[in-house]
């Protein structure tokens, strides 16, 4: 999941989050997004960067389907309109970012 300005390209000075499934972790990149920061889903420890923060989060699956809930706190030098994009990844194939809307940030 990525909030930020602009095409999906912009990855520095964004939310970018990743999801591994094998790991059982959410991680946040770094303001560079150079770094990857991860923790496992359902603890209560925080991970930031200059944007965002991401505290909890619950995973849960149905069928196929797999839903998050996940606390996500925007930092104040974040705020305006941010794209929201989204990507699934498969050993050997992926999505590609899609847009998912905007989320204006305040």
């Amino acid at each position: 999941m990525l909030f930020t300005t602009g095409a999906p390209s912009n990855t520095t000075n964004a939310c970018y989050l990743v999801y591994d499934r094998t790991g059982g972790t959410i991680g946040l990149y770094n303001d560079g997004a150079t770094s990857l920061t991860t923790k496992a889903i359902g603890s209560s420890a925080t991970t930031q960067n200059s944007q965002c923060a991401v505290g909890y989060t619950v995973m849960t699956n149905s069928g196929n389907s797999v839903f998050f809930t996940i606390e996500i706190a925007f930092k104040a030098l974040f705020k305006g309109v941010k794209t929201v994009y989204l990507q699934a990844n498969e050993p050997n194939t992926n999505s590609g970012f899609v847009s998912r809307g905007t989320w204006t940030v305040q």
